[in-house]
C-alpha cells in the first residue's frame, strides 16, 4: 500500500511539474526515468559558427544530463545526452530516428556553455558558442547583429593611416589597411576574442606580412592600438569614421546549411542592389538543395550537415560616392570559389563596368603582364614554373577600387588561390574616364 501511494504521488507531482513548463521543457523531463530528481534544468542560445541560430535545453539530474537542440530558423530537433566532469560537458545528439547524428564537447559555466558540434564520425566540425537565458528561446535573431564594417583613421608616428575592419564572424576580422603617405594598401587578417581584443597582420599582394597591429575594439571605437613592423613598434589609437550595419541571411537544418553576409549603407538604391545580388545566391543554394538525388533517399547520419554554403564581403573602398569590394561564394558541392567584385557609385544608383572608369582602348592586362614580369621574381611561389606559367596565361578577370589605385584578381585556383595586383592611380591616370567618380578620387 505504502509503495503504490508514492507511485501515486511521484505520478502527481510530475504530471504538476509538466502541467507548468513548456513543451520543449516537457520534451526534455519525459528523457529522465526520475523526472523528480532533476536538479536543474536550464535554457541556452546561441550559433554554430556565428551564424546558425540554435536554442539548446538541458536538464541535470546529478548523474546524466539531457536535453534538446533546435534549429529556430528550420525548427529542426535533435535529442542530447550526455554527462558533465567538472566543467565539461559531453553529450550525443540524436535524431528522430534515435540514430547517433553528432556530438557536442564543450566547456559549461554560471552562464554560458562553448565549445564544439562534430558530425557522427568527427569529420565535420562546427564552434559552438552558447548564453544561458531565462526563458526558452523560440525564434531565431538577425545573425548580423554581432557584426560590422568600420572605418577607422588615426597616424603611426604621425604618418596617416586608415583602416577598413569587417568583423566576420564571432572571432574573424577582414579588412584593408591603407598609408595615406605611402598611398599604398595591404590586406589585413586577423581576429577578435570575446574581451574585444584584437590582433592582426598586414598582408601584401603576395601575402608576405610587413606589420602587425593589436588593439581593442569596445563600442566599435579602436583604442590602445600597438604597430609594429621590422623597424617601429608604435603606439597609438583611431577614431571611428563611420561604421555600417551587416545583412545577413541564414538557414540549417539536418543536412544543410547556408549564410551570407554583406554591408547594408544608408543609400537604398545600393542596398536594394545588393540585397537582390545575396538573394540571388541563395536562391540558388535552394534550388541545389531541391535538386540533390542525395536528399531524395532516406536521411541518415551520413548526411549530417554535408551541404553547406558561405558568402561573404570582402569591403576595399567606402567613401561618400563609392563602396568597392568583393562578393565570395564558397559551397561544399563545387571545389570553385566564385566571386563577384562590385564598384558601386552611390551618386547615380548603378554598378560600374570596366568601360565606365576607362577609356575604350585601355587593355589592363596588357598592363598587367608588364608589370608582373618586373616583380615575379619577388613572388612567394616564383620558383614553381606551373605557377608562372599559370599566372602568364591567366586573365585578371575581377577589378576593385582602392583609394591607392585599382586591384585586378585573377579568379580563383584550387592550387594557387587568386592573385591579384594594385595598378596605382599615377599609371592609371592617362587612361581613365575624366570627371567620373574614380577620375575625382585619383585626382584628389
Amino acid at each position: 500500500m505504502y509503495r503504490l501511494l508514492s507511485i501515486i504521488a511521484i505520478l502527481f507531482f510530475v504530471n504538476q511539474a509538466l502541467a507548468q513548463v513548456t513543451t520543449r521543457e516537457k520534451a526534455v523531463y519525459r528523457l529522465f526515468e526520475k523526472p523528480e530528481k532533476i536538479t536543474w534544468i536550464k535554457h541556452y542560445k546561441g550559433r554554430l559558427d556565428g551564424f546558425n541560430d540554435v536554442a539548446v535545453t538541458l536538464a541535470y539530474d546529478g548523474r546524466k544530463c539531457k536535453g534538446q537542440m533546435v534549429y529556430l530558423r528550420s525548427n529542426a530537433k535533435f535529442t542530447l545526452f550526455g554527462e558533465i566532469s567538472e566543467n565539461e560537458i559531453t553529450l550525443q545528439e540524436v535524431d528522430k530516428k534515435n540514430a547517433i547524428s553528432g556530438y557536442i564537447y564543450a566547456s559549461i559555466s554560471e552562464d554560458a556553455l562553448e565549445g564544439e558540434w562534430n558530425n557522427f564520425d568527427n569529420t565535420i566540425g562546427s564552434t559552438l558558442r552558447l548564453k544561458q537565458v531565462a526563458d526558452e528561446i523560440k525564434f531565431p535573431g538577425h545573425c548580423g547583429d554581432n557584426k560590422w564594417v568600420n572605418h577607422y583613421k588615426g597616424a603611426i608616428q604621425r604618418e596617416g593611416m586608415e583602416l577598413i575592419l569587417q568583423k566576420m564572424s564571432s572571432t574573424e576580422v577582414l579588412g584593408i589597411a591603407y598609408w595615406t603617405h605611402k598611398k599604398e594598401s595591404y590586406n589585413v587578417v586577423g581576429e577578435q576574442d570575446r574581451t574585444g581584443k584584437l590582433k592582426l597582420a598586414l598582408l601584401d599582394n603576395n601575402k608576405k606580412e610587413i606589420a602587425q597591429i593589436e588593439g581593442v575594439i569596445k563600442n566599435q571605437q579602436l583604442s590602445s592600438v600597438i604597430y609594429k613592423d621590422n623597424e617601429t613598434t608604435a603606439f597609438t589609437s583611431f577614431h571611428l569614421e563611420e561604421s555600417l550595419p551587416v545583412g545577413c541571411i541564414e538557414y540549417a537544418d539536418y543536412v544543410a546549411s547556408y549564410d551570407i553576409t554583406y554591408p547594408k549603407t544608408k543609400n537604398a538604391m545600393f542596398n536594394f542592389w545588393i540585397d537582390n545580388l545575396a538573394m540571388d545566391w541563395v536562391n540558388d543554394c535552394k534550388q541545389f538543395v531541391q535538386n540533390d538525388r542525395r536528399l531524395k533517399e532516406p536521411i541518415t547520419p551520413a548526411l549530417r550537415s554535408t551541404v553547406r554554403a558561405f558568402g561573404w564581403c570582402d569591403v576595399q573602398l567606402m567613401s561618400d560616392r563609392l563602396i568597392s569590394g568583393t562578393m565570395n561564394y564558397s559551397t561544399t558541392w563545387s571545389d570553385a570559389k566564385d566571386a563577384r567584385a562590385f564598384n558601386f557609385d552611390l551618386y547615380t544608383g548603378r554598378e560600374l563596368a570596366l568601360n565606365d572608369v576607362f577609356e575604350n582602348d585601355f587593355n589592363h592586362n596588357r598592363m598587367l603582364k608588364s608589370i608582373i614580369n618586373k616583380k615575379i621574381n619577388k613572388h612567394r611561389l616564383y620558383k614553381d614554373s606551373e605557377f608562372r606559367t599559370w599566372l602568364a596565361e591567366e586573365d585578371f578577370t575581377f577589378f576593385t577600387i582602392r583609394k591607392d589605385g585599382i586591384n585586378f584578381s585573377t579568379k580563383f585556383n584550387m592550387i594557387y588561390g587568386r592573385q591579384n595586383i594594385t595598378i596605382p592611380y599615377n599609371k592609371l591616370k592617362p587612361y581613365l574616364k575624366k570627371y567620373t567618380a574614380v577620375w575625382d578620387l585619383a585626382t584628389k
